[in-house]
């Protein structure tokens, strides 16, 4: 099943909810946005939030929050791969996986820690 995800150009065109979207073609072509307009999203990728079964015919999905009593704020991702065999799934290193990501994550968030603590 292969799935589209906005292209980064376009996003400025859509609401911001349609730019964090991977769906299936059937999903963009109700909404009328064109082909040309969205990426191929490979087999293995980042969704924005977790996704929870309420019920049978029911479900939700968890994005991110921010406390202000703790002054802290919280983004949940989900790492989606296709087509991977159990085999392969028990060999993935989590702790190295961590690792890197943590790396990325600082990268992008130290430089806005850092821009607050300049304004107050």
């Amino acid at each position: 099943m292969v799935k589209f995800k906005l292209k980064v150009e376009a996003r400025q065109f859509f609401s911001e909810s349609y730019a964090k979207e991977i769906q299936e073609m059937k999903f963009w072509e109700r909404l009328g946005i064109p082909k040309q307009l969205l990426d191929e999203v490979d087999n293995v990728y980042i969704e924005y939030g977790h996704e929870k079964q309420l019920s049978k015919d029911a479900k939700a999905i968890n994005l991110c929050g921010w406390s202000g009593t703790k002054n802290e704020a919280e983004f949940l991702f989900t790492i989606k791969i296709k087509d991977i065999s159990n085999f392969a799934y028990s060999k993935v290193d989590v702790p190295k996986l961590m690792d890197e990501m943590q790396k990325v994550v600082s990268k992008f968030f130290k430089p806005l820690l850092n821009d607050e603590n300049q304004d107050g």
